[in-house]
């Protein structure tokens, strides 16, 4: 997994959807490991904001909806214990989100 902070450092030089891709994995990893109902989605946007932020980069979320977020959430879990979770989900989300 790579961390934020890794992604931060060396993301400025990214396409968008090469960073949409890292992102989608660093949200699904996060995701997997924080998996609060109330304050996960507010704390990882943070997070991804924060990053594109240090990238150069700005995240607008506003074009998605709260549905759209949730099904990516929910199907980036895995399906069994101990399983790695799934970016693939949240890859169309972040590519259009990217700026």
């Amino acid at each position: 997994m790579e961390s934020a902070r890794a992604l931060a450092l060396n993301g400025g030089g990214l396409d968008a959807p090469g960073l949409a891709y890292r992102f989608a994995r660093l949200y699904a990893d996060y995701n997997h490991i924080h998996p609060f109902r109330e304050g996960n989605g507010r704390a990882g946007t943070l997070l991804l904001h924060t990053v594109a932020a240090l990238c150069g980069r700005r995240l607008d979320l506003t074009g998605m909806s709260r549905e759209d977020w949730y099904s990516a959430s929910r199907d980036s879990m895995p399906f069994r214990r101990g399983g790695q979770p799934n970016h693939r989900p949240f890859l169309p989300l972040f590519v259009s989100a990217i700026r």
